[in-house]
């Protein structure tokens, strides 16, 4: 019996990670080093997660509105 294996799509952890940049560019100049990474790292990883879950809700399969879609989250 073999199990599933999670597999990662690397253009939305794209799409997620530069989304996350600019929301942190957007926000106050007076942050930390490690307090932006973080919320960039989170930002990126929440993207990555819930991209499948809300295009699956959504009932899209269109790759570029679940690209869009991580950008957004």
């Amino acid at each position: 019996m073999e199990t599933p294996q999670a597999s990662i799509n690397y253009q939305q952890l794209i799409a997620g990670f530069i989304g996350a940049v600019i929301m942190v560019l957007r926000q106050r100049p007076f942050r930390g080093l490690i307090t932006n990474a973080s919320s960039v790292l989170a930002g990126t990883a929440s993207a990555t997660y819930l991209t499948p879950i809300l295009g699956k809700a959504l009932g899209q399969t269109d790759p570029n509105f679940l690209l869009g879609l991580s950008f957004l989250l």
